[in-house]
C-alpha cells in the first residue's frame, strides 16, 4: 500500500510532553522538507502533505530557499553555479509540493501562499530577533555548533559525492543553519498562530538539545516538534 493512499496512517512522534500537548491541540503544523535529499520523492511528499492536512487545522510547508547557496559555495561551487543549482532543485521541490496540494484539493493560488522558505522569513521581527540571538551565540554554543557540523558533513558529502569536507567548509556551512534553527524555535510567533508543531522526517541534531534546554536559547512555549513517518 502506497504512502499516498488516504487509508495509510501517519506516525507523528512528539519530541517531549509539551510537543505532545501541542500536537493534540493540532492548531498549526509546519511541514519541513529538504533539498538534496533522495528521501523526499513525490510519493513521500504526497504522504507528508496529506498527513499534516489531516492532522492540523491549518498548515504550511517550509523549505530551504536561495540561502542554500551558502552550502554549495562551502562545497566549492562558484556563486553563479551554486545559484543555478539551487534554483533548479528548489523549482523541482516546489513542483512536487504543488502536486501534493493538488491531491488534497487545494487550489494552486492558495497552495502558493502556504509554501514558505526559511530565508523568506527575513524581515519578520520574531525571525530577525531570533536569528540575531543565534548568530551571537553560534561561536559560544559548542552543542549547537557540533550538531550543525554533523549535518553539514552529511550534506556536503552528498553534494561532493562522498568526499570528506574540510574544517573550513564545515565552518562556512554552519552559518546556513541559523535560519532553520530560528524558524524551528518559534514558527508560531513568526506566523501568528496560537501554537505550532514543526514536522520533519526525523529529529534534526540541534532539535534534541534545544528541547532539552542544552542550548543557549529556548524554544517558544507554544512551539513543538514531532517526527513524521509512514506507519510500517
Amino acid at each position: 500500500m502506497s504512502p499516498t493512499d488516504p487509508s495509510v496512517d501517519a506516525l507523528f512522534t512528539p519530541i517531549d510532553p509539551r510537543s505532545a500537548r501541542l500536537l493534540d491541540r493540532a492548531e498549526h503544523g509546519m511541514l519541513t522538507l529538504s533539498v538534496f535529499n533522495s528521501y523526499f520523492s513525490q510519493e513521500i511528499i504526497n504522504f507528508s502533505v496529506l498527513a499534516v492536512h489531516r492532522r492540523f487545522h491549518t498548515f504550511d510547508v517550509v523549505t530551504p530557499g536561495t540561502e542554500l547557496g551558502i552550502l554549495l559555495e562551502a562545497a566549492g561551487y562558484s556563486p553563479e553555479r551554486a545559484e543555478a543549482k539551487v534554483r533548479k532543485n528548489l523549482a523541482m521541490l516546489r513542483g512536487r509540493i504543488l502536486k501534493a496540494y493538488d491531491l488534497i484539493g487545494v487550489p494552486r493560488l492558495t497552495a502558493e501562499r502556504h509554501i514558505l522558505t526559511f530565508g523568506g522569513m527575513r524581515g519578520n521581527p520574531v525571525y530577525e530577533e531570533l536569528s540575531a540571538v543565534i548568530s551571537r551565540e553560534i561561536d559560544r554554543d559548542a552543542v549547537f555548533r557540533d550538531a550543525c557540523c554533523n549535518i553539514s558533513r552529511r550534506v556536503l558529502g552528498r553534494i561532493n559525492q562522498g568526499s570528506r569536507p574540510t574544517r573550513e567548509q564545515l565552518d562556512a556551512g554552519v552559518r546556513y543553519y541559523i535560519g532553520e534553527a530560528a524558524v524551528m524555535t518559534d514558527a508560531a510567533g513568526m506566523l501568528g498562530h496560537d501554537s505550532s508543531v514543526t514536522c520533519y522526517r526525523h529529529v534534526i541534531e540541534f532539535i534534541k538539545p534545544l528541547y532539552e534546554g542544552r542550548l543557549r536559547w529556548r524554544p517558544a512555549e507554544n512551539q513543538g516538534y514531532a517526527s513524521l513517518r509512514p506507519l510500517p
